[in-house]
Parts: C-alpha cells; sequence; structure tokens
C-alpha cells in the first residue's frame, strides 16, 4: 500500500467510525490524526478502532488518537517495564565487552544518558534495583512525548570502542542485535552514527571508555 492508498483508506476509517459514534470531522481534525497515527500501518490501525469498539467500558465514546496508541503500544508505563527487561536480560546474556543495537531507540537514549551501556554493565548487583527504577523513569517521560528523541545509533562495548580509539577499523567485532533483528537494524539506520570515544583510563584492566555524541 502507498503513501496516497494508506491516507485515503485511513479517512475512510476514521469517517466510519465517526459515523458510527454519531461525530464528523473537519479536515483539519482529520490530518491532526492521520498526524498522530501514520507510522502505524494500516492493519493495525483498523484492529485497534475495533479493540476500542468492543471495550465494554471505555467503547462507548469515540476515541481520541492517545486512545489507539495505548491499545496499540501500551501505555508508557507496560513499556518502561519490557525495555527494562530486556536490558537486564542483556547485561547478563550479552555484557560490557560486546556493541549492541536494541529494537527500541527510546533505550539507546535513556542507556545513553545514564553514562552508556559500559558503566551500565559494570553497575553493582545491589544498585540495579535503584538502576531499574531510574531508567524506568526516564524511559516513561520519553516516551509519553509522543516523539523519538536523538538517539546513538549503537550502544558501544569496550571492544568496538578500544578499536575505534585506536583507528583498527578492521577490527570491529559484530555488533549484537537484540529483540526484533529488523526493527533493530532500522535503529541502526536512523540513529545517530558519528561517536567520538575517548579512553579516559583503566579500572581493573578494563578501558574506561567515553562516548560523546556528535549531533
Amino acid at each position: 500500500m502507498n503513501h496516497e492508498e494508506f491516507e485515503s483508506r485511513f479517512f475512510e476509517l476514521l469517517k466510519a467510525m465517526g459515523e458510527f459514534y454519531g461525530k464528523s470531522f473537519s479536515d483539519i481534525v482529520l490530518e491532526m490524526w492521520f498526524t498522530d497515527l501514520n507510522r502505524f500501518d494500516y492493519g493495525s490501525i483498523k484492529k485497534a478502532f475495533a479493540i476500542h469498539r468492543q471495550n465494554p467500558d471505555n467503547g462507548k465514546f469515540m476515541p481520541k488518537p492517545g486512545d489507539i496508541i495505548r491499545i496499540l503500544e501500551g501505555t508508557s508505563k507496560d513499556n518502561s517495564f519490557v525495555a527494562w527487561s530486556k536490558i537486564r536480560e542483556s547485561i547478563g546474556k550479552v555484557g560490557a565487552y560486546q556493541t549492541v543495537v536494541f529494537d527500541d531507540p527510546i533505550i539507546h537514549r535513556v542507556v545513553q544518558d545514564m553514562g552508556g551501556w559500559i558503566r551500565l554493565c559494570h553497575i553493582d548487583e545491589k544498585e540495579l534495583p535503584f538502576i531499574a527504577n531510574e531508567f524506568k523513569s526516564r524511559y516513561q517521560g520519553f516516551k509519553s512525548q509522543g516523539e523519538i528523541p536523538d538517539y546513538p545509533a549503537k550502544l558501544y562495548g569496550i571492544h568496538e570502542g578500544e578499536n575505534l580509539s585506536k583507528g583498527l577499523l578492521d577490527q570491529i567485532p559484530e555488533t549484537i542485535l537484540i529483540g526484533d533483528p529488523e526493527k533493530a537494524k532500522e535503529v541502526l539506520r536512523v540513529g545517530i552514527n558519528r561517536p567520538s570515544l575517548q579512553i579516559s583510563g583503566f579500572d581493573n584492566g578494563l578501558a574506561k571508555i567515553e562516548l560523546k555524541v556528535i549531533k
């Protein structure tokens, strides 16, 4: 389905929903709906409208875009728990040495703001509950904004960070994709790709690598 066909079918669906609930839409309101939901595919939107209509409580009222997004994505709180579970599992299975790309760009931004992947992997086990709360709070904040913030394309591990800083571009290890591989590849493609890496010192033989993103 091309963009024009998607837009046409979306407007037909929304007008049908309006007729179902006894509502009509101006062109401006139709455009607002389209702007809010056009990142989803038509089939998913249609299904979300059906789920709303069948809800015995909220289904009595015409939904707003946020109601449909909540069905499609879950609440920001739900999403933050899922995101942290991916982080927690990957810390154990992948660790600080590997560069990772998650299938959720907001994870990248939050991890960056919290000091980076390497630092997160070296957090003491006793501190993890506090780190988890901080992560989920930051994640919910970005998620509730409704827009994807700028984020690093990769979360650099020790191996790649050290090799990049030394100019060993032919010795860059394979990046680990976490979650849906296709979504992770898209996160990698769209993210900011120009890292500035510096080794600021060593701690128990491990290089301390600072990652600064050049916008």
